[in-house]
C-alpha cells in the first residue's frame, strides 16, 4: 500500500534526480535512490515521474514494482500494461518469449524512462535487459531500493536524506489536518511529536494515523509516551523493517543483532565494533585477508544495505562511528 503520498520538502533532491535523468550520456543510464525502509523512495519516484518536466522530455514511461519475489513473466506484464492501453489478460495469457519482443518493439526509437520499483538484486535487471533497447536516445532506468546495487561501473547511487524537522512537522500537519489549518495551540506539542519520528516518513504517517484519532487536549500523552516499539506495534510497518533483516546473507545477521547489545542512538566506534565481532566469532576467514579487513566488508555491506549509518567520519577520511535508525535498534 502507499501510505504516504504527500511529499513535503526534498525539492532539492527531486531537482537532483529530474536532472540526472535528463541531461548527460546519450547511452541508456540508470538512476537510483537508495535509503532505509520508510524513507519515501517510492513516493519521491513518483514525484519525479509525474513531474511535467520528465513527462515531456521521455516518449513513454513505464513502471513495474519488482519486490523480493518476482517473476520475468510478471516484470514483463506489468511493464507492458504500463504503457499499453490492451487489456492485461491478453498479456498474462502470452509467454515470455511473446513478451519479450512486443516490449521491445514498444520502446524501440522512443526515448523511454522506465521504473523499476524496490529492486532487491541486479538478476531483476539481468531478466529485463533483452527487451529494453538502447538507441542512444538518452532513455533512463530509474529504480529504487535498500541496497546500493551497482548496474554499471559509473553509476552513483542517489542516497535519500531523511527529512528535516521543519519538512517532519509540515507532513504530520498535512496527514492529520489535510488542506484545513492546524489548531495554533498544538504548534509546540507537535512539533516535538514530529521531531520524535526522527525524519522517517513512515513513522510520521504512522503517528499521524495516531493523531488523528485523539483528541487534542490528549497530544501531550502521545508525545510523552511515543516509543519505537509504539510504531512497530503495526504491523505493516513492522514486516517492512523485517524485510531488510530477512534478506541478510546469514553470516551477517549475527552482526546486525549484536548492535543490540548497545543503547539507543549510541554512536558505536567502528574500530571497536569490528573487533569485537571478530572476538565473537561472527567474521569467517577468507583467504588472503585479514580478519580486520573481512569484518570491515561485513559493516560496508551492512551500510550498503541501509541498515546501519555512518554517524562520524575521520578527519583523515574514513568512517569513525556508526550507528542505527531508532526503528531498526527496536
Amino acid at each position: 500500500p502507499v501510505l504516504n503520498d504527500i511529499v513535503v520538502g526534498l525539492d532539492d533532491e527531486v531537482k537532483t534526480i529530474i536532472d540526472r535523468l535528463t541531461r548527460g550520456s546519450k547511452l541508456l543510464d540508470f538512476v537510483s535512490i537508495v535509503g532505509m525502509a520508510g524513507l519515501g523512495k517510492t513516493t519521491l519516484a513518483n514525484r519525479v515521474c509525474n513531474d511535467p518536466l520528465i513527462l515531456s522530455h521521455f516518449h513513454i514511461l513505464a513502471r513495474c514494482t519488482v519486490s523480493q519475489v518476482y517473476s520475468m513473466h510478471s516484470l514483463l506484464v506489468q511493464l507492458l500494461c504500463s504503457i499499453s492501453s490492451r487489456s492485461p489478460g491478453e498479456y498474462l495469457k502470452m509467454d515470455e518469449n511473446d513478451l519479450v519482443p512486443k516490449l521491445y518493439k514498444l520502446l524501440k526509437r522512443n526515448r523511454y524512462l522506465v521504473f523499476l520499483d524496490d529492486v532487491w538484486e541486479i538478476e531483476a535487471w539481468n531478466l529485463l535487459e533483452r527487451s529494453l533497447p538502447d538507441d542512444a536516445n538518452g532513455s533512463r532506468i530509474l529504480f529504487t531500493s535498500r541496497i546500493q546495487l551497482q548496474f554499471n561501473p559509473d553509476s552513483r547511487a542517489h542516497n535519500l536524506r531523511q527529512l528535516t524537522e521543519e519538512e517532519s512537522w509540515k507532513l504530520l500537519q498535512k496527514k492529520v489536518f489535510g488542506k484545513e489549518s492546524f489548531p495554533p495551540t498544538l504548534g509546540k506539542v507537535g512539533s516535538q511529536i514530529a521531531k520524535l519520528c526522527r525524519g522517517l516518513p513512515l513513522t510520521i504517517v504512522l503517528v499521524a494515523g495516531i493523531l488523528a484519532n485523539t483528541a487534542e487536549d490528549s497530544w501531550e500523552e502521545v508525545a510523552k509516551s511515543l516509543t519505537s516499539s509504539i510504531v512497530l506495534d503495526d504491523e505493516y510497518c513492522m514486516k517492512t523493517l523485517e524485510l531488510s533483516y530477512s534478506h541478510l546473507p546469514d553470516d551477517l545477521k549475527p552482526c546486525l543483532l549484536y548492535f543490540g547489545a548497545f543503547h539507543e542512538d549510541k554512536n558505536v566506534p567502528i574500530r571497536k565494533l569490528l573487533w569485537l565481532w571478530i572476538s565473537e566469532g561472527f567474521v569467517l576467514k577468507t583467504e588472503g585477508k585479514r580478519l580486520e579487513d573481512a569484518a570491515d566488508d561485513y559493516l560496508k555491506d551492512l551500510v550498503d544495505r541501509s541498515l546501519v549509518a555512518v554517524s562520524k567520519q575521520r578527519t583523515m577520511g574514513g568512517a569513525k562511528a556508526c550507528q542505527l535508525h531508532d526503528l531498526v535498534h527496536e
